[in-house]
């Protein structure tokens, strides 16, 4: 089973070992 909670903290973790190609992507064009 896959729980809101559990799936956003994978996503995170994921997010933070993952390294971000794009880094101004959330700050804007």
């Amino acid at each position: 089973w896959t729980s809101p909670t559990l799936r956003r903290s994978s996503l995170a973790a994921l997010a933070a070992s993952a390294p971000r190609p794009c880094a101004g992507t959330r700050r804007g064009p």
